[in-house]
């Protein structure tokens, strides 16, 4: 692909992940991602294969950076070293992540190429992790605790700070010092 070509790809998957955290997969059309990235529909087919290749492809780039950023984690990582780079993370794809979430209340369930290819290893890492602080818990608590402390940070990391502010009484460095507190005090044995 030459520099062109990446460039324009980038350029609609950068308009889409607007289009899409905004609208939703079913309010968003391609004549409008064409018309916002400057390309017309020809060449949203041709990079993604259609509407549903395109938003597969926004979903996608958030969990190649979280696998880049978490699978190459080293094993021995503490706690809060590991819930401050996830909060930076979720901080930094806030877009990314109020797709994610608009899709799970529009579906009851996260997209498909997530289901099917991200999770199961993502959750491997996870369970892992809190299996190493709690080997007493069955698998299916660390599973539950690991979803509902992503749950947690995801929603908070979405939360728009002046509401945070008034609702924790500090912004995003207390949220973040206050998930780290209560994950460090669950995972001590």
């Amino acid at each position: 692909m030459d520099d062109r070509s990446s460039e324009t790809r980038r350029r609609i998957l950068d308009v889409a992940l607007d289009l899409f955290a905004d609208r939703g997969f079913s309010g968003t059309t391609t004549r409008a991602i064409g018309s916002a990235a400057g390309v017309n529909i020809a060449t949203l087919d041709y990079h993604f294969g259609g509407k549903q290749g395109l938003y597969d492809a926004v979903v996608g780039r958030l969990y190649e950076d979280l696998v880049q950023a978490f699978l190459s984690e080293r094993s021995d990582a503490d706690v809060e070293s590991v819930l401050r780079a996830l909060w930076a993370f979720a901080r930094g794809h806030r877009k990314h992540l109020k797709l994610l979430v608009r899709h799970t209340l529009d579906h009851d369930t996260l997209p498909g190429v997530v289901t099917e290819r991200w999770s199961g290893p993502l959750l491997d890492v996870a369970d892992a992790f809190v299996a190493r602080h709690r080997p007493d818990w069955p698998p299916a608590r660390r599973r539950v605790f690991v979803l509902g402390t992503m749950h947690a940070l995801v929603r908070l990391a979405i939360t728009d700070d002046a509401w945070l502010s008034a609702a924790v009484g500090g912004g995003p460095d207390a949220v973040i010092d206050g998930l780290v507190d209560d994950v460090r005090s669950a995972l001590r044995a």
